[in-house]
């Protein structure tokens, strides 16, 4: 086991000193550390779960592609801000990511969107101005400090983390471990395809040749990494797509299943009822109500 107490104590002193947020995730993700230096703004999303959601998978997915990648890598997250994440390996073990960032910045036209969500946030008034309060940041900061943390990372934390005792196994360990992170990288960037096209004739086969794999393992590797097949995944981001067009605007039934990539409204409305309990205009109707009240 390695000793928290050293990470957190550098993760605080180093958001401290540069006045970035600094978390530790697992390889899903989800945090192992404290919140160091968390913007208000990073706060209050993750309070909704939904947004709290996205996030975990920014953070996945940046960590996974740093990794991949052989790199500390930049991008902005499903709200805009910049991140930058670099992998915790000690020994040839890798313990997690090191996420940090939530800067504000003026020019990111250079910085890729590391994932790809439909979603309102900006239509929250107290999001949108927690945003609007945060101050903007040098990119050039931003470089100069994940070097500074990089080197830490490779160097201090290698000398100071203690493993426990490797088994006589550690060597097919570690090919399993090097194993599972490549399938989650394989995976995410299904995910990633899948979120891009989600109004085209998507097809299980069609987004396991995008990422070279065969179907029926690509049917196997996401129903283990997701929990839930391919086609239930694809209809419920579609549904969830559809709820918030149905939130924003007053197109028909056939017009919103068209926009999400259903070609049979009768489909749609039967695949809504079923993840919703309510059809398509009776969800538009409920959440009219709630706006008014």
């Amino acid at each position: 086991m390695i000793s928290n107490d050293i990470v957190n104590e550098i993760a605080y002193d180093f958001a401290m000193a540069t006045g970035l947020a600094v978390l530790v995730v697992d390889l899903d993700g989800n945090e192992i550390s404290p919140r160091f230096n968390f913007t208000p703004l990073c706060e209050r999303i993750r309070t909704h779960s939904s947004l709290f959601e996205i996030c975990k998978r920014c953070d996945r997915v940046g960590g996974l592609t740093s990794l991949q990648e052989q790199k500390t890598m930049f991008y902005r997250c499903h709200v805009g801000l910049i991140d930058f994440s670099i992998p915790l390996m000690i020994k040839g073990n890798l313990l997690g990511f090191v996420q940090c960032g939530q800067a504000k910045i003026v020019d990111k036209s250079r910085i890729p969107i590391i994932t790809h969500h439909k979603h309102n946030w900006h239509q929250n008034k107290e999001l949108m101005r927690l945003y609007d309060e945060m101050p903007t940041v040098k990119m050039r900061k931003i470089v100069s400090a994940s070097a500074i943390l990089k080197t830490i990372i490779d160097n201090y934390l290698s000398e100071k983390l203690v493993l426990s005792s490797l088994s006589k196994s550690n060597e097919e360990s570690l090919s399993n471990e090097r194993n599972c992170i490549q399938s989650k990288y394989k995976i995410e960037k299904a995910i990633e395809f899948i979120n891009k096209n989600i109004t085209s004739e998507l097809t299980l086969d069609s987004v396991a040749y995008h990422v070279d794999l065969s179907p029926f393992y690509f049917s196997r590797l996401f129903k283990k990494h997701i929990n839930i097949g391919f086609n239930a995944y694809l209809n419920q981001q579609r549904i969830n797509d559809a709820k918030l067009i149905l939130t924003n605007n007053n197109a028909s039934v056939s017009d919103v299943a068209k926009q999400v990539g259903y070609n049979n409204a009768s489909y749609f409305i039967k695949q809504f009822k079923k993840q919703c309990d309510m059809t398509p205009l009776e969800f538009r109707h409920n959440n009219e109500i709630s706006e008014i009240n």
